[in-house]
């Protein structure tokens, strides 16, 4: 008897692609189990409550800062009593930096870090030399004024000019020489800056100066963009040679554009600048696959993700299709490095050092609620002092009051 399972994924190549793909691969090996995978874009990955999803899906891709929400309203189960120990620490042991510490939530595994990526720096190769891309805080402003403006982007759409902040709290933490940086983390993956009632005053402060100079250095269209229009503007064969965007700073790394595709040009990124060319960490991104309380085929759901989790598969197949793997040892292969121009190695630096997001109860609805304020505060160069305030009242408002 065949058995149907029902997936949802994000719709890119990266995503549902590369599940489509090893679902098929999947059923050569079990051919009474079908794998069925629906997509939605980037944006509701980002946005959409799990809960929804686990009453229509038996899988989900999901983001870790959803993880607290879904535990608490049961939406999703625990692979604790679905997977074996050593099945469990063999993805810890071999997780590219925080990917599979990223699901774990109250003493349990709620998900399976299948992708893993981090805010990176991207540059287009055919106009620019690896010597001249910025890797302190300095160049980037020297980069600006030589090259122009209009020539750096960074996606800069609510979600995402959030999340570059947190990156600039890491590295304005690092900067200041404070014992909150990189290496401090709390248990859950946090960084040493972003104590349980919210990010550090002072920290959260000089990231904001820092963003505000970030943006000035930037072409304005970026306040409209998400990290796949980024890097579609900057991989496009027919871009306008003295116009065109060279270079980006604060971008999720994605595999895809680092290879050889019609109609693109491929792409090669690096760590992001730092205050003295060091790398720092920046925020983890990645996706892990969920099972759902309400799936009446928990076990064969688990069963899949052990497949697509598997050290075989993610250096594999899995990639072969455009997966961005969440295993070391296939992030550090020849066969994921040979044909994408060296990313995974290249961006190693950062996605290891990556922190995460909190995952409290209630995150999700703060992460989008003040992500759109400081959208328009940025936008409207309103004081420091005021977008502290809110982030307080949101966080008390959201999280605080919920967990």
């Amino acid at each position: 008897m065949s058995l149907t399972l029902r997936g949802m994924a994000w719709d890119h190549p990266r995503g549902v692609g590369a599940l489509r793909a090893i679902s098929a691969a999947y059923r050569e090996i079990q051919p009474d189990t079908v794998i069925e995978w629906d997509a939605r874009p980037l944006s509701s990955f980002e946005d959409t409550p799990v809960s929804e999803l686990a009453e229509k899906y038996d899988l989900m891709a999901i983001d870790h800062p959803f993880i607290g929400d879904s535990v608490a309203s049961d939406a999703i189960v625990s692979y604790n009593s679905l997977l074996t120990t050593e099945q469990l620490a063999d993805r810890e042991t071999d997780a590219v930096g925080p990917s599979h510490q990223s699901y774990a939530w109250q003493g349990h595994q709620w998900g399976l870090g299948i992708d893993a990526a981090a805010q990176v720096a991207a540059y287009d190769p055919a106009e620019l030399q690896d010597s001249e891309i910025p890797r302190t805080w300095s160049e980037l402003s020297d980069f600006s004024k030589s090259h122009g403006p209009h020539r750096i982007v960074v996606p800069a759409n609510p979600t995402h000019l959030w999340g570059t902040l947190l990156s600039l709290c890491e590295l304005t933490a690092v900067s200041d020489g404070q014992t909150l940086g990189t290496g401090n983390r709390h248990p859950d993956g946090r960084p040493g800056w972003w104590p349980r009632q919210g990010i550090d005053s002072e920290v959260l402060a000089g990231a904001l100066q820092r963003l505000r100079e970030l943006m000035s250095l930037c072409t304005a269209d970026s306040f409209e963009l998400n990290p796949i229009q980024v890097l579609d503007a900057m991989s496009a064969a027919t871009k306008d040679p003295q116009a065109g965007c060279l270079y980006s700073p604060y971008v999720f790394g994605y595999i895809t554009y680092s290879q050889n595709r019609a109609g693109h040009r491929p792409l090669k990124f690096l760590p992001s600048p730092s205050h003295d060319g060091h790398p720092v960490g920046t925020l983890t991104g990645g996706v892990g696959l969920v099972i759902s309380a309400a799936s009446g085929q928990k076990r064969a759901a688990a069963d899949f993700a052990a497949f697509a989790t598997s050290a075989e598969v993610q250096s594999g197949s899995f990639t072969d299709a455009g997966g961005q793997p969440g295993r070391k040892s296939a992030w550090l292969s020849h066969n994921v490095n040979e044909f994408t121009h060296d990313f995974a190695n290249a961006t190693f630096p950062s996605v290891g050092l990556g922190f995460l997001r909190a995952r409290f109860t209630g995150f999700p609805t703060f992460q989008k609620s003040f992500s759109h304020y400081l959208h328009t505060a940025i936008r409207e160069q309103a004081a420091t002092g005021a977008i502290l305030d809110s982030f307080t009242q949101h966080w008390n408002r959201h999280v605080s009051q919920n967990s």
